[in-house]
């Protein structure tokens, strides 16, 4: 499912309209998938509450919308969370999954993915999908698509335990 489509579809669900009456200032912060056979489909969508900040995040699939309860959010305490505009994302996952892919495959070859992670969501003044990969060798391979342009703007390589500490 394309995110905009899963945004649809959170948007037009009734539970979803009687949650928004009550977080009307809570804004879209990202579109999280992890790309695995069971969950091509399935988007997370969070919305972020900046006075608790606290992220609540949607499950959506095609046949149903399922909220979660608000959690906390995973960033450093000095970052501000930036919304998305969906109007303006204009580049589908598929084709930043292939521009990622092309990328791995040229400068990472020994790096094939065997996990896929995507957040699509607001960093450094772009909209990005930040796509990692996990390889077999226990290394992330960060990559940020812009989700306006399509252009590979970051990428980072580095061993999956050191990740935490950057």
């Amino acid at each position: 499912m394309k995110f905009k489509e899963a945004l649809h579809k959170l948007e037009n669900d009734h539970g979803f309209k009687e949650w928004r009456k009550k977080h009307p200032k809570d804004i879209l912060a990202h579109g999280f998938m992890m790309l695995e056979q069971t969950n091509l489909d399935f988007w997370h969508i969070g919305y972020y509450d900046e006075t608790a900040d606290k992220i609540t995040s949607f499950e959506v699939t095609d046949k149903k919308v399922v909220a979660n309860e608000p959690t906390d959010i995973f960033k450093r305490p000095e970052a501000k969370i930036m919304g998305l505009t969906p109007e303006t994302i204009s580049v589908e996952l598929a084709d930043a999954l292939d521009t990622s892919d092309q990328f791995q495959k040229k400068e990472y070859p020994n790096n094939d993915p065997q996990k896929v992670i995507v957040i699509l969501q607001h960093i450094d003044n772009a909209q990005v999908y930040n796509i990692t990969y996990i390889s077999a060798a226990l290394n992330t391979l960060t990559m940020r698509v812009d989700a306006r342009t399509g252009e590979l703007v970051f990428h980072k390589l580095m061993p999956l335990m050191e990740y935490k500490q950057s």
